[in-house]
């Protein structure tokens, strides 16, 4: 797998997990979409940020919809996070970097808009990506 097959599979996959989460998070309604990228631990953490959260935009770790994969799994993102992980490891800064970059246009592309589209969004509603370990890291996706 290279950079690309990485891009392409998390971006179909991402769609998907979204399409089938849709009809469930109805009664939302979704300010923002984090995609929690941790190359250094293979996990990939899909999370919303809903108009009922009160807790500040960043701590995504506190939001109601925090990596809501978890309960039911993403099994199709396992091999995902392995591979990652085992690309961050061969230059963490520079591979982090494009990691970042990478979950970042698969947010914004045209499959995962289109599923996002499907959910209940905010006039201001955006997409983000952070480096989790950089409490000042800038919005991959507003880049």
């Amino acid at each position: 797998m290279d950079l690309g097959d990485f891009s392409d599979r998390l971006a179909a996959s991402l769609a998907w997990k979204l399409r089938t989460h849709a009809a469930n998070f109805a009664a939302y309604s979704m300010r923002a979409f984090d995609l929690g990228l941790f190359p250094w631990h293979g996990y990939i953490e899909p999370s919303f940020l809903t108009t009922a959260d009160t807790c500040a935009e960043r701590q995504v770790g506190d939001w109601k919809l925090y990596n809501f994969t978890q309960t039911n799994g993403w099994p199709e993102v396992v091999a995902l996070g392995t591979w990652m992980r085992s690309f961050y490891e061969r230059d963490r800064i520079a591979n982090a970097e494009l990691l970042f970059g990478v979950g970042a246009r698969v947010l914004n592309c045209q499959d995962v808009q289109r599923a996002l589209g499907m959910f209940n969004l905010t006039p201001s509603f955006y997409v983000s990506v952070f480096n989790p370990d950089n409490a000042r890291s800038k919005n991959y996706c507003s880049v």
